[in-house]
């Protein structure tokens, strides 16, 4: 019969004894061993199996008056008959562990677990032995192959001290015999080393712990037994049990590995299908070779737009030089007087006037148009700079909107910059959202199955945040546009 070596993550197992000092003794400084930790397990006849611990424990320091133990049912049809006992004097039961004298225990429910809770009055400096008992149902898995149950004898990560001498006993009813035993270790379980002995009859075998077991390591036993030799049937989650330990062992191990190379395939083909893209769609055309330095601006390049061509945004300064232009063409002039205020401080006031016989302002650009209308509103023919504040920032995204048109009329762009790094912004921050999204949807929900969806995830993260930066730099000038730039640069490096 093939062992299945699958970790029985709720195995039917105590926990280790965790003891509750006394109120007063909580600032004294406590300390504990395990002398042995034995457990003997007796299948009985009607399927089921009959647990003991018996633990002897060695109260080095502190005080001590409540015992505790948690027995996991996932994985069972049900825990009964639960017992605790020192030295064959059975402990009375009670229904709650509100109040509980010295010998008695309570058994309540929490969830999928069983805790049992019992006073054994107060304990100093001494040795005592305690026995929990208990009945588990359902905990044989049933095959035509043969029977098999996975234990743990004693769980890992469940104590705060360690066990010096641990042996584990499983009895079967008279005339069936163990077919094989094992235990299991690490990567499975944070196993000790046994050594394993199966009497001559077959009808008892033993874990002997080769050396003391630590807080964080402990004992997970495998039997299996022929088919048909105890009563009852097959445990009611053991068929999920088997569809997950086929996942486990047959289809987790591809899943993880398909998973694992397409979070490799979207982390470095996604940038590299990024740059072709930007490759094909996002490059200016190249052009012939510009002095490095030119002393006149562009021909019908006018400032604002050079500006846009040299950094392909555009921000005020590009405005300003707009004005800044009208003024030297003569559609405005810019007068600056000399103010004195109460407290003899002498202020400068700058203001913009209209030119009687400027040329016609629908000659224009529809940019300067904007602007040149934006600044004299109205029937105004003056205007000073402190009044253009709010005039000015109220207007800002219209024109800067309508500098990036201008643009593209005048050729120089393919599509206005600002759109084509909003549509691909929208794009990646889309990207984005669903890859996290996405992420805490599927992952928590497919983590029992497996964690390395985690890697798809994690990689379609990091190309929408590529996108959304890429997006910066896909605007695309025309061969003019380009030219344009490369002889603004030029001019500017004269400047």
């Amino acid at each position: 019969m093939i062992l299945r070596r699958a970790y029985l993550l709720t195995s039917l197992v105590v926990m280790a004894l965790a003891l509750v000092p006394a109120p007063a003794a909580l600032a004294q400084a406590q300390s504990l061993y395990w002398e042995r930790f034995d457990v003997d397990i007796a299948v009985q006849e009607d399927g089921t199996l009959r647990v003991e611990e018996t633990q002897v424990i060695n109260f080095t320091s502190g005080t001590f008056t409540e015992g505790f133990a948690e027995i996991p049912t996932q994985n069972t049809d049900g825990i009964t008959d639960v017992t605790v006992s020192e030295d064959g004097q059975a402990y009375s039961r009670r229904s709650s562990s509100a109040s509980l004298d010295a010998g008695e225990y309570a058994v309540e429910r929490s969830g999928s677990t069983i805790q049992v809770i019992w006073n054994m009055g107060r304990t100093r400096n001494e040795t005592r032995t305690f026995v929990l008992g208990y009945t588990v149902e359902g905990a044989i898995r049933r095959y035509a192959e043969g029977n098999e149950f996975q234990w743990n004898s004693i769980s890992p990560g469940m104590r705060d001290f360690e066990i010096r001498e641990s042996t584990t006993t499983v009895r079967m009813p008279p005339g069936v015999t163990i077919s094989f035993a094992d235990y299991l270790v690490a990567p499975e379980f944070s196993g000790v080393p046994m050594t394993v002995d199966m009497a001559p009859d077959g009808e008892r075998a033993t874990w002997v712990a080769n050396g003391p077991i630590g807080p964080a390591e402990g004992v997970q036993i495998v039997v299996q037994f022929p088919p048909g030799t105890v009563g009852g049937t097959g445990p009611s989650w053991q068929a999920e049990y088997d569809r997950r330990n086929a996942w486990e062992q047959t289809y987790k191990p591809l899943v993880d590995l398909g998973l694992l190379v397409l979070g490799f395939i979207i982390l470095l083909g996604g940038p590299a299908l990024l740059y072709l893209w930007w490759y094909v769609r996002g490059r200016d055309p190249k052009i012939d070779v510009v002095p490095e330095h030119i002393t006149q601006p562009p021909s019908g390049v006018p400032p604002g737009i050079a500006g846009v061509l040299t950094d392909e945004r555009a921000d005020v300064v590009d405005i300003i030089a707009t004005l800044m232009d009208l003024a030297r063409r003569g559609y405005l002039v810019i007068e600056e007087s000399a103010e004195a205020s109460a407290t003899r401080l002498v202020t400068k006031e700058f203001t913009l006037r209209k030119v009687k016989d400027a040329p016609n302002v629908a000659a224009l650009n529809p940019f300067e148009r904007q602007l040149y209308e934006a600044v004299f509103r109205g029937s105004a023919e003056t205007v000073r700079f402190r009044d253009m504040n709010q005039r000015f920032y109220t207007n800002l995204p219209g024109l800067q909107n309508k500098l990036y048109e201008t643009a593209v009329q005048l050729g120089l762009f393919k599509a206005s910059p600002q759109t084509v790094r909003s549509s691909y912004g929208c794009l990646g921050a889309f990207a984005l959202v669903a890859a996290i999204g996405g992420g805490f949807l599927a992952v928590p929900l497919f983590a029992q199955y497996t964690g390395m969806l985690i890697c798809p995830v994690l990689a379609a993260t990091v190309v929408a945040g590529l996108l959304i930066w890429m997006g910066q730099h896909m605007p695309v000038k025309t061969r003019k546009g380009a030219e344009g730039a490369a002889l603004s640069r030029a001019f500017r490096n004269y400047l």
